[in-house]
């Protein structure tokens, strides 16, 4: 009898651990779902603005545009410790804590505003462009109204309430759209549409924070130690990653010229795009997951290469790809007047990529607090992707630069993962074998795009650029679904991310089930 009894008890814990991690599962796959539907139709959307806005504005109109967004709003996110993780974190997050954080974020915001007004005039003598002071001027007015946020719907992540979540991340940037547009096309062919649209996104957003959550803050310091206690670590790291994110802005305009900002900007935002828009979202909801399997290292250990192995399946091709057809994507959505980014794209692929390894890794080591690791990772990246750029820039201008960045992302990478191996025990030596036959898959992508290029009609037009970027994106995608199912199935169909994907693919459409070998599906 006790033999029986000591099995029941370890039947039933195995299934009590079994639906905490189904639970668990759930909820970052429901998750994800919202936050990658949502991140999509916003960038969409926003990759519609960047098209209609760049054939009607110059280069030099985005570039002091990005130069006075870095300046204010990135000083704002400088001082930015992540409420919203600091909150969702606890166990238990009380009213004043909520009440802290607006506190401290108004005042915040406050002082930057009336800094940044006072200093615009000096700056703008600073990069010789005069028009900075009436965007920095803006900037300020939408710094002030970003300070008073309803820090309630950081709740909605701790809630599990992605549906509200979305809507006070997507609806404004949404409306900012279409006013950016709106005012480009109508009245305002220049700078002046994007900071009215920045201005709509900062109104909209504030206003829906108050509209969509019941929580009503009121000045309260009360549990200030409580909050910063937590968030220290998340000041140091984003401060270490603005720096690093848009660093390349102010030293692209002191050492290759004001005017090539906006094409290095767009460079990265291309080479970034595809991949980071399923990355962000989706280590945002996986944050919230290892949270709560932190007191499970065997499961948050299977859950990480889960995850990490589909997304390499998944962006791999996506960053490779990008490189592959940068000249008729560049010249098709933006004009020829934009052609100069397209070699940048090139060699900002690679940055692209490892920005998805590396967000995965970091969203391990927020759940598991290690932010001052983060810290260093980014400190250490961009004081060396910053001489690098001080070296290679002067002498080979945007493309010194692009290789920079690229160096700057790989120091990144390699300390996440240094720090990972040591302080959490998460392994890699599985990810080397798994990204073989994804990397190899990619090789015959780029073989195959290199083969029917020279069928290809070019850039010359509108219309070629069209037609260029359609046969070599559809020869790309079947090369690398072909060469990547068909290794797997050579060598077996091994157990590893093209399982994962297809078991995720054959949930919603049950003919790929049926055309899988036995055991390939879960």
């Amino acid at each position: 009898m006790a033999a029986t009894g000591s099995d029941n008890l370890e039947e039933n814990r195995v299934k009590a651990a079994e639906a905490r991690v189904a639970e668990g599962a759930g909820w970052m796959a429901s998750g994800a779902l919202w936050l990658v539907g949502a991140r999509w139709l916003v960038r969409f959307s926003g990759l519609i603005n960047m098209i209609v806005l760049a054939r009607i504005m110059t280069p030099h109109d985005y570039s002091v545009v990005a130069i006075a967004t870095m300046i204010v709003l990135g000083t704002e996110m400088l001082m930015d410790f992540s409420p919203e993780l600091t909150l969702v974190q606890r166990k238990e997050a009380l009213k004043g804590h909520f009440d802290a954080v607006f506190s401290f974020t108004v005042i915040r915001n406050t002082i930057i505003a009336i800094v940044f007004f006072l200093a615009a005039p000096w700056i703008a003598d600073y990069f010789g462009e005069p028009v900075l002071v009436y965007l920095l001027y803006t900037l300020c007015v939408t710094t002030f109204i970003n300070g008073f946020y309803n820090q309630g719907a950081a709740a909605f992540s701790r809630e599990l309430d992605y549906r509200k979540y979305t809507i006070v991340r997507a609806v404004p940037k949404l409306t900012s759209v279409v006013v950016a547009i709106s005012l480009a096309v109508l009245i305002w062919p220049d700078y002046r549409a994007l900071i009215a649209a920045t201005a709509t996104n900062s109104i909209l957003g504030t206003a829906l924070s108050y509209w969509l959550h019941p929580y009503r803050p009121r000045f309260n310091l009360s549990h200030w130690r409580d909050v910063f206690g937590a968030s220290a670590g998340l000041l140091g790291f984003n401060l270490c990653n603005y720096l690093f994110l848009e660093s390349h802005v102010f030293f692209v305009a002191k050492i290759v010229g004001t005017s090539l900002v906006s094409i290095f900007a767009l460079a990265v935002e291309l080479a970034k795009m595809v991949v980071t828009e399923l990355a962000g979202p989706v280590s945002h909801s996986l944050i919230l997951g290892f949270s709560r399997l932190q007191d499970d290292a065997q499961e948050m250990q299977r859950q990480f290469q889960l995850a990490l192995g589909v997304l390499f399946v998944i962006t791999a091709p996506m960053a490779v790809g990008i490189a592959l057809v940068a000249e008729p994507a560049v010249r098709l959505l933006f004009g020829a007047q934009w052609m100069a980014a397209a070699p940048i794209v090139e060699i900002l692929w690679i940055a692209g990529l490892t920005t998805v390894l590396s967000r995965t890794i970091m969203s391990v080591m927020i759940a598991k607090s290690q932010q001052t690791g983060l810290m260093w990772a980014y400190g250490v990246g961009t004081v060396i992707m910053v001489a690098a750029m001080l070296v290679l820039g002067p002498d080979y201008g945007l493309e010194g630069m692009a290789w920079a960045t690229v160096l700057g992302y790989l120091i990144v990478l390699i300390i996440e993962i240094a720090i990972t191996r040591r302080r959490l025990g998460l392994r890699f030596d599985w990810f080397l074998r798994e990204a073989l036959r994804p990397a190899f898959a990619c090789g015959v992508m780029a073989l195959a795009v290199w083969a029917v290029e020279p069928l290809a009609p070019g850039v010359e037009s509108t219309l070629d650029a069209a037609l260029s970027l359609i046969l070599q994106a559809f020869t790309g995608a079947v090369a690398y679904t072909l060469a990547l199912i068909g290794l797997w199935l050579a060598l077996g169909a091994p157990d590893g991310p093209e399982r994962n994907v297809l078991n995720l693919l054959a949930g919603k459409f049950p003919a790929i089930a049926r055309l899988l070998p036995d055991g390939a599906t879960a």
